[in-house]
């Protein structure tokens, strides 16, 4: 005969509705201090991003272009990282040779912030130094000013300085403002200045001299 004790299964016990209020007060208990853990969770955490934010650095607008005997008279040296040409050409007053200094332009075309290319020789269409950008046909002459639209605007010239031990440097956030009616110079905060007619000397001095030509530049009269 079979074992009746295989046949037999055991009992199953179905929780009281007591038990069952219990574990639901039990869940929405867990439930509750969850919500509010996660609650304090963000509090503390919009609390130190709001101490501590997060800041996205942009490049300095000031930085060094390495010392004066870095460089020869009649250089043209592009700066890609900086978006800027550095320039050491002689200094003339009313055409007359008075020294040596440092220039540096802007490499952004005042159009759409396209690069332009470097500064070549003159031409039948364009009698003096000048530069083009590729993106729209702008032209730009080595003193800033524009020979061919659509850029709106010269492009600016930055403030240099020699530092203390000797480097020149940059200074963005100071630029100057072509105008042709005019030989007053200076600089201002955000191109207030007007005038592309200041160069720096390799001691540090500032001169006031004529526009610049380019016609010192080797690289601009050898087409590269």
């Amino acid at each position: 005969m079979p074992d009746q004790k295989d046949d037999e299964q055991e009992p199953v016990f179905a929780p009281s509705e007591q038990q069952r209020r219990i574990s639901r007060r039990r869940f929405f208990s867990r439930m509750g201090w969850s919500s509010l853990a996660l609650a304090v969770v963000g509090f503390f955490s919009g609390l130190a991003a709001y101490v501590f934010p997060s800041v996205t650095t942009e490049p300095s607008r000031s930085f060094t272009v390495g010392s004066p005997s870095d460089y020869r008279l009649g250089d043209m040296v592009l700066i890609s990282t900086r978006r800027v040409f550095i320039f050491y050409d002689k200094i003339y007053q009313d055409g007359v040779e008075i020294g040596q200094g440092f220039q540096c332009v802007s490499d952004v075309c005042t159009h759409l912030g396209c690069s332009y290319k470097p500064y070549g020789p003159p031409g039948k269409k364009y009698p003096e130094v000048h530069a083009p950008c590729p993106c729209h046909g702008s032209v730009f002459a080595r003193d800033g000013h524009v020979l061919n639209p659509p850029a709106p605007r010269p492009v600016p010239f930055y403030q240099m300085t020699l530092t203390k031990d000797g480097r020149l440097r940059v200074d963005k956030a100071y630029k100057k403002l072509t105008d042709k009616l005019s030989h007053e110079s200076g600089y201002g905060p955000g191109g207030d200045g007007i005038g592309h007619n200041i160069y720096l000397t390799p001691d540090g001095q500032q001169i006031v001299g004529d526009y610049p030509t380019g016609r010192d530049c080797i690289p601009c009269m050898v087409g590269g």
